[in-house]
């Protein structure tokens, strides 16, 4: 019965049958809506949903548009349209793939939850994860004959002020700060071919406003960076000797800034056993500080922290987990047992080898790719 409705009534009529399964009197015209564009086909379509939402209990499907708001951050409206099954589905993202969902605008997400679905045929719409996952992994575009490499500031601008067209709120390019106009930047996105094409989907990342004014020159700048860096890996692919190749020399504040979190979105992306771990903060023991960690594998109780920089670390990057080991991660209660600090060389790693292995329960790593058909290595420093 399924193929002769759209995803897009299918997916109305399953959130009837929760809106009615809850008491919601919401659901009666919402229903009478429904019947009278589906004739014959409402019958046998909504009793078919309606089997799969008495089996459902409440208290899961509450816990679940719980989990869709704190963690993607989705919007009440839009997870009141979501069946319990969509919101588990997209549960099976990775903690990356997450994490760049969560920052897109809503627009963006009601138009990816509503199209990346399971074929209609189906006995309930589904949100299909993998297609999300395919979406937010491939930020670069592929579209090489129409695309045109950006070679100056002006040029730059008109790329994204293209891209933000007819937003709300849009950007004000008059509050460029400096860092933006530094030689660095412009020198970044020659040597990664970025094109205008790939900085399109920068749209979906700029988030309404109050009043519908721009966006301040602080969020602006954060703005185009941390798309940067999520697009940089996407835009090499798992080349680790070619990453390290393009961002090595990039020594100014703002070049390392960015090389920084690139080089932790090209482990989340490329490195599996990262895909899956979070964040965590911990309070650090005899004191009322916070320590926020790169990512936490709570299985293990193991913290990793990235590290590209040439320099010896010393002061509070040499010793920020030193009084944060023993301790539990503020949100779920698990105790760091240890701190592996994870290089992008060799070379760097020995280089701080010995002043982090003389720290109780802290490893050394770097990553390595000898092979180019080969996935990336952790190799640990002993």
């Amino acid at each position: 019965m399924f193929d002769r409705l759209t995803p897009e009534q299918i997916q109305r009529l399953d959130r009837a049958a929760v809106l009615e399964f809850e008491g919601d009197e919401s659901a009666d015209a919402l229903l009478r809506g429904l019947r009278d564009e589906l004739g014959d086909d409402f019958d046998p379509a909504y009793d078919a949903l309606q089997q799969g939402t008495r089996s459902m209990s409440t208290g899961g499907m509450r816990t679940a548009r719980q989990w869709g708001a704190e963690v993607l951050e989705i919007p009440e409206e839009l997870l009141q349209e979501l069946s319990k099954e969509s919101i588990e589905e997209l549960q099976q993202l990775p903690r990356w793939a997450q994490d760049i969902f969560r920052q897109l605008n809503d627009s963006t997400k009601r138009r990816l939850l509503l199209e990346c679905t399971w074929s209609a045929t189906k006995a309930a719409i589904c949100v299909d994860a993998a297609r999300i996952e395919e979406y937010v992994r491939n930020l670069s575009s592929s579209d090489l004959e129409n695309a045109r490499r950006l070679t100056s500031l002006d040029e730059v601008i008109t790329a994204i002020e293209s891209a933000i067209e007819g937003l709300p709120n849009g950007l004000n390019f008059g509050l460029y700060p400096r860092k933006f106009r530094s030689g660095e930047i412009l020198n970044l996105l020659e040597r990664f071919e970025i094109t205008d094409l790939d900085l399109e989907r920068i749209r979906e990342f700029v988030q309404e406003t109050r009043g519908g004014r721009p966006l301040d020159r602080q969020k602006l700048y954060n703005l185009f960076t941390q798309y940067l860096s999520a697009l940089i890996p996407a835009k090499v692919g798992e080349d680790l000797p070619e990453f390290i190749r393009l961002t090595e020399d990039l020594i100014g504040s703002a070049g390392r800034s960015i090389r920084g979190s690139a080089f932790e979105n090209f482990l989340k992306l490329y490195v599996p056993q990262f895909g899956n771990l979070r964040r965590a903060k911990f309070k650090e023991r005899g004191s009322l500080k916070n320590v926020n960690c790169d990512l936490f594998d709570s299985s293990s109780g193991t913290i990793w922290e990235f590290k590209y920089q040439s320099n010896p670390l010393a002061g509070e990057s040499l010793t920020r987990y030193t009084k944060v080991i023993g301790q539990q991660d503020i949100k779920d209660s698990i105790t760091a047992e240890r701190a592996n600090f994870l290089f992008a060389t060799q070379q760097m790693a020995e280089t701080n080898k010995d002043r982090l292995k003389a720290l109780e329960n802290h490893n050394v790593f770097y990553v390595e790719q000898p092979d180019p058909n080969q996935r990336v290595n952790l190799v640990e420093l002993q």
